[in-house]
């Protein structure tokens, strides 16, 4: 009894803080919908010399730390925290991992807000660049990398919990789980949708495989099966893409 109490409390604090952070964003949004011209506080990050370079890269890194602070923050805080509260409660590695990857990949997935922005501002500022001389398999290798770096918070927290709370062998996986959601929801982008709402539909329907997939404890070929299909789509779309600005 007292070791399902043990298991229990962790996921307990999980969904805690995920119903925290909701309620947070909520009561944000509300205020400023009724003080639209109030800004309480504003973030200013100095990129090194080196990120100031014109490399694609750069660009994407410069506009989520220029114009997607919060929203950076916000997903970075809830993903990372979700991590770290359902896992650090294990009693050791070894135990069973659904409930785990179920939080796990609501906070990967969580990303897609932030890719979608992304993606609309290289629709309308940086369209010139899908011209350029550049194969397909050394832009996808761009995106490959920016990913990566935005990615790095939750290989930190991963790697710390490993190997007391998670197995070297289980921190790889979730991270190449992790990594491969933000390739896919990046290559999804090269189909028009209309609006967010038609984009979080899609976004949806991911979990719900995720969560069929974590039934009978497949998520390591879903894993494989995600980053693959990210290349397929990226090669398959990318020149056949026609940009069409959507609203928020």
């Amino acid at each position: 009894m007292a070791h399902t109490t043990t298991i229990s409390s962790p996921a307990n604090l999980a969904l805690l803080f995920s119903v925290l952070v909701c309620a947070v964003c909520a009561y944000r949004y509300l205020y400023l919908v009724r003080h639209p011209a109030f800004l309480p506080f504003t973030t200013q990050w100095k990129l090194p010399f080196y990120l100031n370079r014109k490399y694609y890269v750069n660009f994407l890194i410069r506009f989520v730390t220029e114009n997607c602070k919060a929203l950076f923050l916000v997903i970075k805080m809830y993903s990372c925290g979700v991590i770290y509260l359902i896992i650090a409660g294990r009693n050791s590695p070894g135990e069973d991992l659904r409930m785990v990857t179920l939080f796990f990949s609501f906070g990967a997935l969580g990303h897609g807000v932030l890719i979608h922005r992304i993606k609309e501002m290289e629709n309308t500022r940086l369209i010139c660049c899908r011209s350029l001389p550049v194969s397909l398999g050394k832009r996808f290798a761009q995106y490959a990398w920016f990913y990566f770096c935005l990615y790095i918070p939750e290989i930190i927290v991963l790697a710390s919990l490993a190997p007391n709370h998670l197995y070297y062998s289980e921190a790889c996986f979730f991270i190449f789980f992790g990594y491969s959601i933000l390739l896919l929801l990046n290559s999804l982008q090269l189909y028009n949708f209309n609006g967010m709402k038609d984009y979080l539909k899609v976004v949806l329907q991911l979990f719900l495989v995720i969560t069929i997939a974590v039934i009978p404890k497949r998520v390591h070929e879903l894993s494989i099966l995600f980053f693959l299909l990210s290349v397929i789509i990226f090669y398959r779309r990318y020149y056949r893409f026609e940009p069409k600005i959507s609203a928020l």
